[in-house]
C-alpha cells in the first residue's frame, strides 16, 4: 500500500490500515489474531462478572441508591474520573449517559431542567469503603466521557449535539470534585460537537478531545489563561501529512466558530484538512504521548488504537498501535496505560461477552476482566496513586474498584 493511499484510507474513514506499531517501534506481529494470547486465570466476582486471579472487586455506588442528597444514583454509568481524597481516600466523578428528555432530579441546579443527565460525585475512604455521594452536574444529554484536570476538576462530555426549547447541548462541562455544579455553564469555547474524551496536556496545557462519530475528529484546545477553560481560546483538529511509509507528520488546523447552531464543525474542519477517524473514542494522556482508540476503525472495522507523539507545541506524529482483528479487542473504547507499560482496553461490544482485555508492549493480550451478558465496560481509570483500578458497568449500574499487584500484569 502506498503512502497516498494508506493517508486517504486512514484519515477519512479510519480504516484500512494494514501495519501495526507496538507502542512507537515497528512489531512483527500485533494485529489481533497474529500475535499470542496469555492464558486466561479469571476468578468469578458474581455471576457476571470474573476478574483476573489475584485481584480482588468491591462493587459502589449502584443504580437507584439514595444519595446523601436524597436524589437516586441515575443509571447508565459511564466515563469517570478519580482523584485523591482525604487521609488516603479518593473521589471518583461519574457521568451517567442518560440520552432521552426526562426531567432532572433537581432542576435548581440544572443547564437544562428536561434533562437528566450528568455526573454524580463518590467520595470513598482509603479502604474503599464508601463515605458520601451526590449529584453534582445535571440538565445535560448523554455524558459520555471526559478527563481529569489537574486543578481537580472533570471535564464532562456531552455526546448529543441537540436543542430544544432554545437550550443548546454537545458541550464540555466543568465540574469541580470538591463540590457540585450548582449554576452550570458550558465552555462553548471548547467547541459544540459529539464529544466524547478529554486529557490534558501539562506540558503545553492544551485539552485533547475526541469526537464519536463515523468520521470524527480529534480535537485540541488551547486555553487563553493557562487552567481557565472558562476564559476562552483557540479550537484545533488534527491534519496528517505523509512522513514515510511507516508515521505521519501531524499539524493543528483552527476551527472558527467553536458554538455553531447546526452540527458543522467537523465537516469545516475536514474541508481545511483536518483527518477523520472511525468513532475516535477512548483518549489516555502518558508520558510519551497519547493514545486513542477508534471503535470502528481498521481494514474489518473492528477498531483501532493510535498514539499521537508531539513533539512541540504546534507539530507531532501519529502512529498505528494496534488493529483489530479476530482475537484479541474488539471495538476498542476506554483505555489506560498502566506504569508497567500494559495497556487496558474496554470493549464498547453488545455481544454475550465483552471484556478488559490487556495489551502487553511485545504485542501479546489476555483477558483481565470478563462480563457476561450486555455489561458496557466504561470510565476505566487508576487512582492518582496506583492502587485502585475503578471501572464502571454501564448496564448493570455499578462501579467496580479492583485492587490488586499490578506489576505482575507487567511480568506476563
Amino acid at each position: 500500500m502506498s503512502r497516498r493511499q494508506f493517508l486517504r484510507r486512514t484519515a477519512y474513514v479510519g480504516g484500512g490500515l494494514t501495519l501495526a506499531y507496538a507502542f512507537g517501534r515497528l512489531a512483527d506481529s500485533l494485529i489481533a489474531g497474529d500475535g499470542d494470547a496469555i492464558a486466561d486465570d479469571l476468578v468469578d466476582f458474581d455471576q457476571r462478572t470474573a476478574v483476573r486471579r489475584g485481584f480482588e472487586v468491591r462493587a459502589i455506588s449502584p443504580v437507584g441508591s439514595v444519595m446523601d442528597d436524597g436524589v437516586r444514583v441515575p443509571e447508565l454509568h459511564d466515563g469517570m474520573g478519580c482523584f485523591a481524597g482525604e487521609d488516603g481516600g479518593y473521589t471518583l466523578v461519574r457521568n451517567h449517559e442518560i440520552s432521552e428528555f426526562d426531567r432532572s432530579q433537581r432542576p435548581d441546579m440544572a443547564w437544562d431542567p428536561a434533562c437528566r443527565g450528568g455526573t454524580t460525585t463518590v467520595r470513598l475512604d482509603a479502604d474503599l469503603r464508601l463515605q458520601e455521594h451526590y449529584l453534582s452536574l445535571t440538565g445535560t444529554l448523554k455524558n459520555c466521557a471526559g478527563g481529569v484536570m489537574p486543578w481537580g476538576s472533570w471535564l464532562s462530555c456531552e455526546e448529543k449535539f441537540s436543542e430544544r426549547n432554545g437550550v443548546r447541548h454537545g458541550y464540555v462541562f466543568e465540574v469541580d470534585h470538591r463540590r457540585p455544579n450548582l449554576s452550570p455553564r458550558p465552555l462553548r469555547a471548547m467547541g459544540r460537537f459529539e464529544h466524547e474524551a478529554c486529557a490534558f496536556d501539562p506540558e503545553h496545557g492544551h485539552v485533547y478531545m475526541t469526537e464519536d462519530r463515523p468520521d470524527g475528529n480529534l480535537y485540541r484546545f488551547l486555553p487563553a489563561e493557562p487552567g481557565n477553560l472558562s476564559a476562552g481560546g483557540r479550537l484545533q483538529a488534527l491534519g496528517l501529512t505523509p512522513m514515510s511509509d511507516e508515521a505521519f507528520a501531524c499539524h493543528w488546523i483552527d476551527v472558527d466558530d467553536p458554538d455553531p447552531a447546526d452540527d458543522t464543525i467537523r465537516a469545516r474542519a475536514q474541508a481545511l484538512g483536518a483527518a477523520g477517524f472511525a468513532r475516535p473514542e477512548g483518549l489516555w494522556l502518558d508520558s510519551d504521548g497519547i493514545y486513542f482508540s477508534a471503535t470502528a476503525g481498521g481494514a474489518r472495522g473492528l477498531g483501532e488504537i493510535f498514539h499521537y507523539r508531539p513533539q512541540d507545541a504546534d507539530s507531532g506524529t501519529l502512529q498505528l498501535v494496534f488493529e483489530s482483528g479476530d482475537q484479541g479487542p474488539v471495538q476498542p473504547d476506554a483505555l489506560l496505560r498502566l506504569p508497567g507499560g500494559v495497556m487496558l482496553v474496554c470493549e464498547d461490544s453488545s455481544r454475550d461477552q465483552s471484556h478488559i482485555l490487556g495489551l502487553t508492549p511485545d504485542g501479546r493480550w489476555f483477558t483481565f476482566a470478563r462480563g457476561d451478558g450486555v455489561i458496557g465496560w466504561t470510565g476505566i481509570t487508576l487512582s492518582p496513586d496506583g492502587r485502585v483500578l475503578f471501572v464502571n458497568q454501564q448496564y448493570i449500574g455499578r462501579t467496580l474498584a479492583i485492587t490488586g499487584d499490578w506489576d505482575q500484569l507487567a511480568q506476563l
